[in-house]
């Protein structure tokens, strides 16, 4: 250990710097090695696998330093929105500025497919729905924020994947996709009312009373099948009333 940096962080830290100065292709176990001033035994010793056991030991290190960061950055938002739109701008900002996802991305984007696809990507989303899905539980149950989630990472990676799909670090750009395609998503699960939801509000705020729900929908008319719930009210007090003067003794 040197500087209170242990052995395994100091040979990841020089896997970092080999990659943000050559690439991925270009990095050998022994360039790595030399970096961080270690024989290429003592790398073998710590990374029996080598340099793949070295690469992806430190693809989860600094997933987990996003994972921290971003959940600071998102954790407290007023609802659902909010948080995701933090989440994501957070986390694309700090993929962006990463030396070497930003190198690989600019000469080996090849390199970063087999990382983003297929089963590939599943351990990563899996990260993904651990650390951030308890970030929305205060708003939707567990399942969709588990998706959610997902959902947002996917947008990330597709939108770094493709420069000028649309601005994933623009605060107000993040937050119209948000709305226009996640939040119909939470509708669709049951999460909100009807309609994009200006704030998905926590559970405790939600009503219980379906019929309250229908209710307060069919007085203002709002929603699909808004106008039917009043037309079928009014039935129901013609119906009342006619059943009223048919009993014995009523009006005729």
């Amino acid at each position: 250990m040197t500087d209170g940096i242990s052995a395994e962080d100091r040979v990841l830290d020089a896997a970092l710097t080999c990659i943000s100065r050559w690439g991925l292709t270009k990095t050998t176990a022994e360039d790595i090695a030399s970096e961080a001033s270690v024989s290429r035994a003592t790398v073998y010793r710590l990374f029996p696998g080598g340099r793949t056991a070295i690469l992806q030991r430190l693809a989860f290190r600094e997933l987990a330093a996003l994972g921290d960061r971003v959940v600071s950055d998102a954790s407290g938002r007023p609802g659902v929105e909010a948080t995701l739109t933090a989440g994501i701008v957070s986390g694309a900002g700090a993929l962006q500025r990463h030396p070497a996802v930003a190198y690989l991305a600019r000469h080996e984007p090849d390199s970063l497919l087999p990382f983003i696809s297929f089963d590939r990507l599943d351990p990563a989303l899996a990260l993904v729905r651990t650390t951030f899905a308890p970030l929305l539980v205060e708003f939707v149950d567990d399942a969709t924020a588990g998706d959610l989630v997902e959902w947002a990472a996917r947008v990330v990676l597709s939108a770094l994947a493709q420069p000028g799909w649309f601005d994933v670090t623009d605060p107000i750009a993040v937050e119209a996709f948000v709305r226009r395609y996640l939040s119909p998503g939470i509708a669709a699960c049951g999460s909100a009312a009807s309609g994009l939801p200006e704030r998905v509000a926590p559970r405790h705020e939600r009503t219980t009373d379906r019929r309250s729900a229908d209710e307060l929908t069919a007085t203002s008319g709002r929603g699909r099948g808004g106008r039917d719930a009043v037309a079928y009210d009014a039935d129901e007090r013609d119906t009342d009333l006619h059943n009223s003067n048919s009993v014995p003794g009523g009006t005729s």
